[in-house]
């Protein structure tokens, strides 16, 4: 046995030495090794006969233990899931016999809590105290996992819109090949999807003088991630050599290098519009024509003012579409035709004719008379030697026109008026500027009548307005100084008359004594006294009628009026009797420095207005009396809805009927859910107002057959808000606005204008919305047959929830329809 000795050699002492060098070396390398494997955020385990012998701290958390000992001695396979168990014992034995690391593969892993892990392991064999044994390096995949496969089915559900998109579609790289394509894209090149992706160019499909369109986009896309095109219109040459015009939208697919490209194949339409341009390619006006009747058809569809509507149409019709003269005439209920406007005004021809059409000589009818009488447009070729144009001939070849034309403006099949027109260029209404006049005076007639429509409303809300404000003055107050001051204001600013002044009966005395004046120049009117049967107003009292005189200045009895207003100028005059109760209490006297032309709903509003002044005399005397002649008030107000209500229905025969009969369900449906009679009015009124919005609507997209654009769908959704900025500032209505307003709101928050949801929209606009579809539904319309009860009852019921508020689906249900 070797003992060494107290002095050892020198060379043995150095030996030793570099041995304990070694050793210190050793333990620190394993102490660094060891701080590696633990700060690891890799799990590392070690597994040895069939044992865990080592886990590092990301081991522990990986298998949701608390500390190594719930792990250490714990067969490798009581946290391998079992559905890899073979896998893993199979690659450890490969691994151990080949003595090589096991590549990467991905497992699933059991923690202690039951859940399962997604990993990915790798084996590497080793020996462990002496002994073959296994490390595993094991990575949490979960979450990557997880986002692998939102990632393929964000991918799966993207390459389907892709594929079943419309338009052809493809994706380029950035060096400009396709690197896909979907089966549209297959029709417009010309190509196999697999022929388009086998490094195909797509830049080699534009015609080479097209090429400059996209030099700047291509210049972009180099530079930075924010390039796109927009609706640029290409020249392509497919496969077979055919040209093509396409309408291309490119945009950058942000971090990929790439970009998506879609094509619209608009040869169709480019063919179609060069055909168009060829007609009117004669001059540059023509073809400044044809923009100027796309763009005056959208400003004939939005204005809404008849003055400023019809001012338009003259003035374009000289100065875009180049007619010498233009004018709109208006045929009269009494067989006449007038020519309330024209352009240039300065010409004093137009109202030297004199025209009828309800006379069948056709020197008397004239081009304007027989368009009129015969719905058919009137061409006048030659005014110097067509006979019809005899009595106006001199007057018209004195201005210098040689031809002329006549376009009936026609609704619901009956004309109304004529667009008249007359040219100084021989020739100038060709076959082609005939159709397009043609076209043009039904886009005029449509807005003219819609206009005239909307006037009609708007004046209506005025009047109800009105009366509504007098009705509060007289409610509101026994002076008849304050009523009379709010009767005349309304009298003056709703009849558009000069001045007004309400004459009292003292029945004492049997005289007419001034009241209330408004509007004259001096104070002699409050002089006024007279006599029963004595001047104007006198004979109204007597003969309990309203005195019409035309003309003063020609009037016989107007002496008296001429030594009290001597100064005021005054032409027109009206004394209407203000009676009630079958008792005349004054007179109401209109007054105009102008010759008055007024319809009849101006008659019946002045008639309106004298009897509201008349109640307002009478509460004075008999307050419980004004009670009973308010309900009488109220009625009208209601039979004046009911008639926009028919007017709306006038408007489309489609829907004719359409507002009397919601209403009346409607007033069902909310008596069953437990509403009271003084909701139920504003109810009645919601209803039958539903869709006074849609008068804001243009003819051309509410009446329109087919489909609508999106552009026209935005308009048709905003008719429930013009309902409210029309009602809204009428205090009479507006607690009848839920109705207009609400009523396309839908119960799950997806209906229009606001989007309101479940209770937050009123129970009026809910209960409505059942009947509205139930009705619609049910009716014959032009665009489909009517469907059976039983089908929409399973429609509505469907929709409860959704569209519909389910209570109210269910005692819908169970009403007797």
């Amino acid at each position: 046995m070797f003992t060494p000795s107290n002095n050892p050699p020198k060379q043995l002492n150095c030996s030793t030495s570099k041995l304990k060098q070694v050793e210190e070396a050793l333990r620190e390398s394993e102490e660094q090794y060891r701080q590696l494997v633990e700060l690891s955020l890799d799990a590392v385990i070690i597994y040895c006969e069939g044992k865990i012998v080592f886990a590092n701290m990301a081991a522990v958390k990986l298998i949701g233990a608390t500390n190594r000992e719930e792990i250490i001695g714990k067969s490798l396979m009581d946290i391998v899931h079992p559905d890899c168990r073979e896998i893993v014992k199979e690659r450890i034995r490969q691994a151990q016999e080949q003595g090589k690391t096991a590549p990467l593969d991905e497992e699933k892993f059991t923690r202690l809590d039951g859940s399962v892990v997604e990993v990915e392991v790798t084996a590497i064999p080793f020996t462990f105290q002496a002994k073959p044994a296994t490390q595993a390096i094991v990575r949490d995949i979960t979450e990557r996992k997880l986002a692998e496969r939102v990632l393929r089915e964000s991918e799966e559900k993207y390459r389907t819109i892709f594929e079943t998109a419309g338009s052809s579609m493809v994706i380029i790289e950035g060096n400009d090949i396709i690197s896909l394509a979907n089966t549209e894209a297959e029709k417009l090149f010309g190509y196999s999807k697999g022929e388009l992706e086998d490094n195909k160019n797509w830049t080699e499909f534009i015609l080479q003088d097209d090429l400059e369109k996209i030099k700047e986009f291509r210049r972009m896309r180099r530079i930075g991630p924010n390039a796109t095109l927009r609706n640029c219109e290409l020249r392509f040459i497919d496969r077979q050599g055919n040209v093509k015009n396409v309408l291309m939208t490119v945009d950058v697919i942000p971090g990929t290098g790439k970009s998506v490209a879609s094509f619209l194949d608009i040869t169709e339409r480019t063919r179609a519009e060069n055909r168009i341009s060829r007609l009117y390619r004669e001059n540059l006006r023509q073809l400044k024509t044809l923009s100027a009747l796309y763009d005056n058809a959208q400003k004939l569809g939005q204005s809404l003012d008849l003055q400023e509507l019809a001012e338009d149409v003259t003035r374009t019709c000289v100065e875009i579409f180049g007619v010498s003269l233009a004018g709109l005439s208006r045929a009269e209920e009494d067989g006449s035709v007038s020519l309330p406007i024209h352009y240039p005004r300065e010409i004093k021809y137009p109202r030297q004719a004199t025209l009828r059409w309800d006379n069948s000589s056709s020197q008397e009818l004239g081009p304007t008379g027989t368009a009129i009488r015969t719905g058919s447009p009137v061409i006048i070729t030659d005014i110097a030697s067509d006979p019809i144009f005899a009595p106006w001939r001199k007057a018209a070849l004195e201005q210098g026109y040689c031809c002329s034309a006549a376009f009936p403006l026609i609704s619901r099949g009956k004309p109304f008026g004529a667009l008249v027109l007359h040219s100084d260029r021989p020739g100038f209404f060709s076959s082609d500027r005939v159709e397009f006049f043609r076209a043009y005076a039904q886009q005029v007639a449509a807005a003219l009548i819609n206009a005239r429509l909307f006037k009609e409303i708007k004046r209506h809300s005025e009047h109800l307005q009105a009366l509504r404000n007098i009705d509060m003055a007289i409610t509101s107050s026994l002076d008849l100084r304050v009523t009379f001051n709010v009767i005349l204001d309304q009298v003056t600013a709703q009849l558009g008359i000069d001045a007004a002044c309400i004459l009292l009966l003292n029945k004492y005395t049997h005289t007419l004594e001034y009241a209330a004046g408004r509007g004259f120049l001096s104070k002699a009117i409050e002089r006024s006294r007279f006599h029963l049967g004595e001047g104007y107003a006198g004979r109204a009292v007597l003969e309990r009628r309203i005195v019409v005189i035309p003309n003063l200045t020609e009037a016989e009895g107007f002496c008296a009026l001429t030594r009290l207003m001597a100064d005021e100028g005054f032409i027109s005059y009206y004394g209407v009797p203000l009676m009630a109760k079958g008792q005349v209490n004054g007179v109401l006297e209109i007054f105009h420095r102008a010759p008055l032309d007024p319809d009849h709903e101006w008659l019946y509003f002045l008639e309106a207005l004298a009897g509201q002044a008349a109640i307002a005399i009478d509460n004075a005397a008999l307050f419980d009396e004004l009670q009973r002649s308010n309900v009488e008030l109220t009625l009208a107000y209601n039979a004046t809805i009911e008639g926009w209500a028919h007017a709306l229905d006038l408007r489309d025969k489609g829907t004719e009927g359409h507002s009397r009969r919601v209403t009346e369900m409607t007033m069902r449906l909310a008596r069953a859910l437990g509403m009271s009679d003084a909701e139920l009015v504003h109810v009645r009124r919601g209803a039958l107002l539903h869709d006074i919005g849609k008068m804001g609507i243009p003819d051309r997209i509410l009446l329109k057959p087919g489909p609508l654009t999106e552009e026209e769908w935005t308009t048709m959704y905003h008719h429930p808000v013009y309902a409210y900025e029309m009602l809204s500032s009428i205090n009479y209505l507006r607690q009848a606005l839920d109705i207009p307003y609400c009523h396309h709101e839908k119960w799950d928050g997806t209906g229009y204008p606001r989007g309101l949801k479940g209770e937050q929209i009123p129970l009026a606009a809910r209960i409505f919305a059942v009947v509205d579809v139930w009705d619609a539904l049910t009716s014959e319309r032009p665009y489909r047959s009517a469907w059976p009860e039983g089908k929409v009852r399973e429609h509505i019921l469907e929709q409860s929830g959704k569209h519909f508020d389910p209570r109210v689906v269910e005692v819908f249900l169970e009403m007797e329809l």
